[in-house]
């Protein structure tokens, strides 16, 4: 994995942000990392679990707050992982 320049937008393998085009992201052929997720996977902080087949942040190794999965990040407060995401966001809105 090395830094890259968005050709094309992308969206971020840990995260689901958004990597706008001419962006920096960290990633190879099959994973595309924002900058700050992809500076945790540089740094060996992010590490995919073939377990729960996501990418899990293992400095921070919480659980979503609705299931046992690891959690991805927090939104609303929530610490959530990739399968309650739309959950979380429909809830708010």
């Amino acid at each position: 994995m090395k830094w890259y320049k968005a050709k094309t937008e992308q969206i971020c393998s840990h995260c689901g942000e958004l990597i706008e085009v001419a962006t920096s992201y960290f990633g190879n052929s099959t994973s595309s990392f924002c900058q700050d997720c992809g500076k945790k996977r540089q740094t060996g902080n992010l590490q995919y679990s073939q377990k729960h087949n996501a990418y899990i942040d293992i400095a921070q190794n919480k659980t979503c707050d609705f299931c046992e999965q690891p959690s991805i990040g927090n939104i609303h407060n929530k610490s959530i992982c990739n399968e309650h995401l739309g959950s979380v966001i429909d809830d708010q809105v």
